[in-house]
This record gives C-alpha cells, sequence and structure tokens, in this order.
C-alpha cells in the first residue's frame, strides 16, 4: 500500500477550496399589560439534545445549547405574546416581543423553514441571497423586499441596522463573529441557531418547532414534525426484515486530510438507519473527523458503498484530483453517490437549504442504493450516483 500511496498524483484546484469554504459556512409597536405569569409546562420536544422549549401564559421560553463545537454558555430566550410582559424574576439573553415582523436569516436551511411555515414574507435580510433556492425568497429578492446583507464572514451592519429587523438568527462553525458581537450590542436581538449541531436527522428537523416560535406557527411546525417524523419511522419499517448491512465509506480529500463524519453525527445516524455499517461508526465524535489518507484507505478501501465524496459529482474529476481514489472498491464498482448534483434554479445544493426538513427523503435515498429491493418504484432525490 505505502508504494501504491507514493505513486498518487493528489492536484489541488482553487475551485475546491472555494467550495469547502461555501459548504462550511450555510436572522414594537405594541402595549403592555400586567399579566400574572404561570409555571412553564416543561420542554416540548422528543430528539433535538440542543433545544428545548416551554410554554406559560405569557409566551414561550426558549433554551439552547452548543451552537458551535466545544461552546460552553447556553442561551435562554423570551418570546413574549402581544400584550404581555416577562416575569421579573427572570433572565434571559433576549426578550423577544411577538409579532416579530422584520427577520434577518444567516443559513439557506433557515429560508426553508419560514417558507414552509410560510411565513416568507417576514424575512428581510439574508447574506449572498444569490444563493438561495427558495422560489418565494427570490421572488421577494427580485421584488426588493428581501436584501442582501453581505457575506457571513463580513455582515454588511449598515444595511442590516437600516432594515431595523426584529431579530437575527445567527449560524456560525465558532463564536468568533465580530458582526454578531457588534450588532448585539448596537440593540439587534441576536439568536444563535444550534440545529446544525444536533446528532440526530430527527433532531435537526425538530428545530422546525424553534421556527414556529419565532413566526408564531407553532401548530403547524408541530403538524410538520409529525409528519417528518412518521415517514421517517416508515422507511426504517421497511428495512425491518433486511439482514445484509453494506459497509459503508463517506467524505474526501481537502489538500492533505480526509474529511469525513463522526460516528455521533447525523449523517452516521442516516448511515444506521438505513441499515448501513459505516467503518467509523464506532467513533464518538459528533462533528467530522480529520484523517489521513493512509488512514482511509486502510480501512475502507473494500467499503461497498461510498456516500458525499466532497465537492465532486463525476468520477473522472474525482480521479483527476488523486489517483488513488481509483484502486477503492466503490469506484470501481459505480457506487458512489453525491448530493451536488440536486441543484436549485440559482445553482445552490439543495441538500443545504432543503434537507434538514426532510429527513425522511434523505433517509430513503440513503436506504435505496444500500437495499434496491425494499424500495421498487422509488427515485432518489438528493443522492445520486456520480457522472463517469
Amino acid at each position: 500500500m505505502q508504494q501504491l500511496l507514493k505513486n498518487t498524483v493528489s492536484v489541488g484546484p482553487k475551485w475546491m477550496k472555494l467550495c469547502y469554504c461555501a459548504v462550511l459556512l450555510t436572522f414594537f409597536w405594541t402595549s403592555c399589560e400586567e399579566v400574572k405569569p404561570t409555571p412553564n409546562t416543561g420542554n416540548e420536544l422528543d430528539y433535538a439534545k440542543n433545544l428545548s422549549i416551554s410554554a406559560a401564559s405569557y409566551g414561550h421560553t426558549v433554551e439552547i445549547k452548543n451552537p458551535w463545537p466545544n461552546s460552553t454558555k447556553n442561551y435562554r430566550y423570551l418570546f413574549l405574546k402581544p400584550n404581555h410582559q416577562a416575569p421579573e424574576e427572570a433572565a434571559f439573553d433576549a426578550v423577544l416581543q411577538l409579532p416579530l415582523k422584520r427577520i434577518v436569516l444567516t443559513a439557506t436551511h433557515q429560508v426553508a423553514a419560514l417558507d414552509l411555515l410560510g411565513k416568507t414574507k417576514q424575512l428581510v435580510g439574508f447574506p449572498q441571497t444569490q444563493f438561495i433556492s427558495n422560489a418565494n425568497a427570490l421572488a421577494r429578492v427580485s421584488a426588493g423586499t428581501l436584501k442582501n446583507i453581505g457575506t457571513l464572514q463580513q455582515l454588511d451592519i449598515e444595511q442590516i441596522l437600516a432594515l431595523q429587523p426584529d431579530v437575527l438568527i445567527g449560524f456560525g462553525i465558532t463564536s468568533e463573529n465580530a458582526d454578531f458581537q457588534q450588532l448585539k450590542a448596537l440593540g439587534i436581538p441576536l439568536i444563535f441557531d444550534a440545529g446544525w449541531m444536533e446528532q440526530h436527522p430527527l433532531g435537526r428537523a425538530e428545530w422546525i418547532k424553534f421556527f414556529g416560535v419565532v413566526t408564531q406557527a407553532k401548530a403547524k411546525a408541530d403538524s410538520l414534525f409529525e409528519t417528518f417524523s412518521e415517514q421517517y419511522q416508515k422507511v426504517i419499517d421497511s428495512l425491518q426484515n433486511v439482514k445484509s448491512q453494506p459497509t459503508i465509506l463517506s467524505g474526501a480529500l481537502y489538500e492533505s486530510v480526509w474529511y469525513l463524519p463522526g460516528g455521533a453525527s447525523f449523517m452516521a445516524n442516516y448511515f444506521k438507519d438505513a441499515k448501513g455499517h459505516y467503518l467509523w461508526a464506532k467513533n464518538k465524535q459528533q462533528g467530522s473527523l480529520s484523517l489521513s489518507i493512509e488512514n482511509v484507505f486502510q480501512r475502507a478501501q473494500d467499503a461497498d458503498f461510498w456516500f458525499g465524496p466532497g465537492v465532486f459529482t463525476s468520477a473522472a474529476n474525482l480521479k483527476a484530483t488523486n489517483t488513488l481514489y481509483g484502486h477503492f472498491k466503490a469506484f470501481n464498482t459505480n457506487k458512489i453517490y453525491t448530493y451536488n448534483k440536486t441543484l436549485g434554479p440559482t445553482g445552490g445544493t439543495l441538500f443545504f437549504e432543503k434537507a434538514t426538513f426532510e429527513p425522511h427523503i434523505v433517509l430513503q435515498d440513503i436506504a435505496f442504493w444500500l437495499h434496491p429491493k425494499q424500495f421498487p418504484n422509488y427515485s432518489p432525490y438528493y443522492f445520486k450516483p456520480l457522472d463517469p
């Protein structure tokens, strides 16, 4: 194997770096009356571990933890019903008076959530609007009612202030975002979205209930999640009699490092629920693993399937980047599947925009390729074979 590794050729095109960065990166006029608070009813969620929602007579308390790796602070927010006041003894990172009519978002999956709830008209700002695929949001961009607010790495502070948002829902892979802190200091209510850190696909999807609180569409959000959960379980039920568990590889090289899902990540849980044997399933990492190509090749050269090979959409481009790719069994049996071929009207990858709230479709895609006889009339939507 050492000689094989020595003879491989690795190419690092600039577009790979750009795509990798793009993948890493995807937010009153009321009067008040005194209302006696009643106790919270307890957390209303089943799968989400980074979110809790509790109801009281005056509104909803939302607690968020783990919005990025190694975060240590938990955040508490109060969403007040119209004409209600917060209890004096409670402490919150922000108190938001409903309704929130002007919302700024920072990730495309958040746009999908608002659209599912029929609340896209509340969206007034988004970074790099050219990457949005949602038709209703794009119509607002064309009409000038949804403004571009720069990039997630460099937000247009002046534009955001001019929009006078009632809330900004932030998304970031670390706490080091000076723009978020500046906006908070300037009085813009800031809430961190920790849905992407959930370990289970249904935990990520259950964040639709958070957006239900934000948009006062909680009943619809609850109904949507019930549908997600039921459909997801139907796929699992259809695999009850499956005995085989094909082996699975994931990820690809970026420069000299192979990035792939940790064994406790949401993708690893997809593989498990689809009755596949992910070769790093025993690993306890919730995020991504960073491995050497030697490590990956030694363990996964004979893997039956390969899902999510980085940015690649064709086998030719994959092999041209590093000839070692051509020595994996899954490459030679044409069993490599990518989500990068399902694109929106502006060229955005729909997996990052819509898949969070379509976990049943992602699961069935993976299960179809692993066990096609269980789904004879199914056409995969997200995961598709690489082009030649």
